[in-house]
């Protein structure tokens, strides 16, 4: 369900932007693009589903906020003033915000990932996480 709200609302806001952008945006025909707007609208499912099973796995609401958002929004910030500068351009683009982010950009920054290989990395953050997530529920809730 939430996957299809997102495509439409995605394609919506492409529409939308470029509408406001004439003729310096890009079409629809172009390559890569619906694959931005379908990868948009995964990144959104997948932290969704990424928050459900930090919840599910941690079991305390602000244990799992306070991770999803860590994990989300200050991992990238605090890795980029923490790490040395060789291992920033190596670590940066398999976390989880990052890899996501890849997910929906229609060109490679210099250090980032290919949309395909972002899809990859924040599936298996997905999968780690949900898998977790069940083992506990199926060993303390059983």
């Amino acid at each position: 369900m939430t996957f299809g709200l997102m495509a439409v609302s995605a394609f919506i806001a492409f529409l939308g932007g470029q509408a406001i952008l004439g003729d310096s945006g890009v079409s629809l025909a172009d390559p890569g693009v619906v694959r931005v707007i379908l990868g948009s609208a995964g990144y959104l499912t997948g932290a969704g589903l990424l928050g459900l099973a930090l919840g599910t796995l941690l079991r305390s609401t602000p244990a799992a906020l306070s991770t999803y958002f860590g994990a989300m929004f200050l991992l990238s910030g605090i890795a980029g003033l923490l790490l040395p500068a060789s291992w920033r351009d190596d670590v940066g683009p398999y976390l989880p915000e990052s890899a996501g982010a890849a997910m929906g950009s229609l060109t490679r920054g210099d250090n980032g990932l290919a949309p395909w290989a972002g899809m990859l990395v924040f599936l298996a953050y997905l999968v780690v996480v949900g898998g977790a997530a069940a083992w506990r529920l199926m060993r303390k809730d059983a």
